[in-house]
């Protein structure tokens, strides 16, 4: 029975070959994490804390959420975090994570928006076929009117 996901597919989309490494042989790849792979995680922990703190009713300044995301950054980076595009340093990438959370931020808050029904969710659903899609959500939301909202947080500036 096939298991699919969100990232799966779009790693297929991207590059079938790139799946075939990945998710049927299963090679580990050659190089260490990605600089873009790295921020994108830290902006992600860093929007997970607004969050969590949020349902337990606790705003949290942005100068906090600033602090946090530099303090998580300076205490996982490492020399061996792969910087591939010529004339940027990781202090680029930083400054860049930091302008994302700092416009998320501004755009959202007091971030009462919505109601947060649940955080970090992961779960299966079964297809007609049997297969099974793997779900995973960053924040699961409803408004006033009952709409629901599922939201991923994402840097690629692609």
């Amino acid at each position: 029975m096939a298991t699919y996901s969100h990232s799966r597919v779009s790693c297929f989309e991207n590059c079938p070959y790139q799946y075939k490494l990945r998710y049927i042989e299963k090679a580990e790849p050659d190089i260490p994490e990605t600089i873009e792979i790295f921020m994108g995680k830290r902006v992600h922990e860093t929007l997970e804390k607004l969050y969590k703190d949020k349902k337990f009713k606790k705003l949290v300044s942005k100068a906090t959420l600033l602090k946090f995301y530099k303090d998580v950054w300076d205490k996982e980076y490492s020399d061996d975090i792969l910087i591939v595009k010529d004339g940027l340093t990781a202090e680029n990438y930083k400054k860049m994570g930091i302008k994302f959370i700092e416009d998320y931020y501004n755009k959202y808050k007091p971030f009462d928006q919505l109601t947060i029904l649940d955080l970090e969710t992961q779960d299966r659903m079964t297809l007609p076929d049997g297969s099974q899609w793997h779900v995973r959500i960053d924040k699961f939301a409803c408004d006033d009117k009952g709409n629901y909202y599922v939201c991923d947080y994402k840097t690629n500036a692609g």
